[in-house]
């Protein structure tokens, strides 16, 4: 698991691209699944609560894991816990 940042089309509806902390960059080709806690308001401002809040099922075009000089397709996963300070990107 590592942890990103992301990009927001600009509508915001679904993330264009994920961005790592070592400089990697991950463009969105399709959006899969999408899920959020079910009382995601709520659950998100309870205090020191870890559980995952927000999923997205991703494919994405960018370096592969393990090959960061190859440039591929992948399916990974997109979660974000707690309050959602955080992004981070697991390949599938």
């Amino acid at each position: 698991m590592r942890r990103v940042t992301v990009t927001y089309e600009s509508s915001d509806v679904y993330p264009a691209w994920i961005h790592g902390e070592d400089g990697l960059v991950w463009r969105v080709s399709a959006v899969i699944t999408y899920w959020e806690h079910p009382d995601l308001g709520r659950y998100r401002w309870i205090p020191g609560h870890r559980g995952e809040a927000k999923r997205w099922q991703l494919a994405i075009v960018g370096p592969l894991p393990g090959a960061p000089d190859l440039v591929g397709e992948q399916t990974v996963l997109l979660r974000t816990f707690g309050e959602g300070m955080s992004w981070y990107m697991s390949p599938q």
